[in-house]
């Protein structure tokens, strides 16, 4: 195993193989080769990380990097990312799906040490923190994601062509981007490179490739966007989504073993609809002071607040706008941590996930993880894994109708009947494993069945190359 694996660890403690938990008893697991990369482009990072921040990226329990509440959560001296706003632990780990991915391929029964036999061939690299860290160990993120852009194009496995009649080169291969920071991973040598391949990019939301979305200069950074890829954005021959990391409620410095994914299954919850969230959403203060239109989703978090606790206010609702706890004292263990959001949704039947600044939100896998029934309202989302069946374990309404009568939104989830709301729940225990990147002990790394299903549609997605699928290009 390689030195990078054991990173994850505390105390270096050695990873073994494990059964993926969402697949248990599979007799033929796809094959994933793990390419050789450079420790400057995952190992050294969780270093830099760690000293920088004082935790693991992936360590949600607790708060990150500078915790004075009397500072402003900005950072304008910061050359790369911002380390005086990574105080919400919960802002960080969510972009650790390239982290989890890379851990947990390693330690899946489906590795392998020889690449011919492979049926996906997979690259990693923590983009995500490199943007944020910046400098570690001499070298800056622009450094990294050249470096990775020349490891791919010396590796002799990147011009195999298998005969196809494309010959680009890339077959088989797949890169994990987290999803925050497509833009700045997918940088030039390295968005060029796969561009013009058949390599497969995994992020949780096709959104981040144009974070922009008709506000070119959102955040004054319009390095905000992937130039150049069009519709290959979606098209999934070429681009997958994949879940966001849902949350654990074990510190990783605690040796036990505990799945994020577990819910609690026959407990009573005592609230029928839970949401902690902004409403002051920053992509349509940007659109107001550029006197632009705003969209309805602009409107539907506060609407729904203010419903719930004034307009349509119940006791079987609890609903919260964390707006002003965001702010310079928010109280992170009082207001805004991991366990108390964890907790709040383990006393819930539905957890309502609108529509924020994007269409996804990691809000989705920890309603799963934490076995409460996901309320989408968002219409321009496309969960992943699709295979999966998501109306049998969620609840989609329309984000209009949700704008216009946010009190009927809890009257319709008190309307379902008692016997769906049990079906759902029951579904919903049998795939929360499937949409968990695993856990782990002091045993080593238990890969869950999200793995299992990212590298499925990676394999599809080579196969729908290889059959000459144009479908989805349009």
């Amino acid at each position: 195993m390689s030195s990078s694996a054991s990173a994850l660890l505390p105390e270096h403690v050695d990873l073994a193989v494990s059964e993926p938990s969402g697949t248990a008893g599979a007799a033929s697991p796809i094959r994933v080769f793990v390419l050789p990369v450079p420790q400057s482009l995952t190992s050294d990072l969780l270093h830099c990380y760690q000293s920088a921040r004082g935790q693991w990226p992936w360590d949600d329990s607790v708060p990150h990097g500078d915790c004075d509440t009397s500072k402003r959560r900005t950072c304008k001296r910061c050359e790369h990312g911002n380390a005086c706003s990574e105080s919400l632990a919960v802002e960080v780990a969510q972009h650790a799906s390239d982290i989890w991915l890379h851990k947990a391929l390693l330690a899946h029964p489906g590795h392998t040490q020889v690449a011919s036999e492979a049926d996906v061939i997979f690259v990693p690299f923590y983009g995500g923190i490199s943007y944020e860290l910046g400098m570690c160990k001499g070298m800056d993120h622009h450094d990294r994601v050249k470096r990775l852009a020349d490891t791919i194009l010396n590796s002799p496995l990147w011009p195999i062509a298998h005969g196809s009649t494309d010959m680009r080169p890339g077959w088989r291969f797949a890169l994990a981007v987290s999803h925050w920071r497509v833009p700045v991973t997918l940088a030039s040598p390295l968005r060029e490179l796969l561009f013009d391949s058949r390599a497969v990019v995994l992020t949780q939301d096709t959104y981040f490739f144009d974070h922009t979305r008709g506000v070119p200069d959102l955040y004054g950074d319009r390095t905000w966007k992937v130039p150049g890829w069009g519709c290959r954005t979606h098209d999934s021959r070429y681009v997958i989504t994949i879940p966001y990391p849902s949350v654990s409620l074990s510190r990783p410095n605690r040796r036990v073993s505990r799945r994020p994914s577990v819910s609690l299954a026959d407990e009573p919850r005592s609230k029928l609809v839970y949401f902690r969230g902004n409403t002051a959403l920053s992509s349509c203060r940007v659109r107001e002071r550029s006197k632009m239109r705003q969209p309805d989703f602009c409107r539907l978090r506060s609407k729904l607040v203010a419903a719930a606790v004034s307009g349509c206010a119940a006791a079987d609702l609890d609903i919260l706008s964390v707006d002003k706890i965001r702010e310079h004292s928010f109280g992170y263990t009082k207001n805004f941590s991991t366990r108390r959001l964890v907790e709040g949704m383990q006393q819930s039947t539905f957890c309502l996930v609108p529509r924020g600044d994007t269409p996804s939100s990691r809000r989705v896998f920890d309603a799963v993880a934490a076995g409460c029934i996901p309320v989408l309202i968002a219409d321009d989302y496309t969960p992943p894994f699709q295979e999966l069946d998501w109306s049998g374990f969620s609840v989609r309404l329309d984000l209009g109708d949700a704008v216009a009568d946010p009190c009927q939104v809890f009257e319709q989830l008190r309307r379902i009947p008692a016997t769906e709301v049990s079906q759902k729940l029951a579904r919903l225990r049998e795939v929360a494993p499937m949409l968990s990147y695993g856990h782990w002990s002091a045993e080593g790394i238990h890969p869950g069945g999200a793995i299992d299903l990212a590298l499925a549609a990676v394999q599809k997605a080579v196969a729908r190359q290889e059959a000459g699928d144009v479908s989805e290009s349009v």
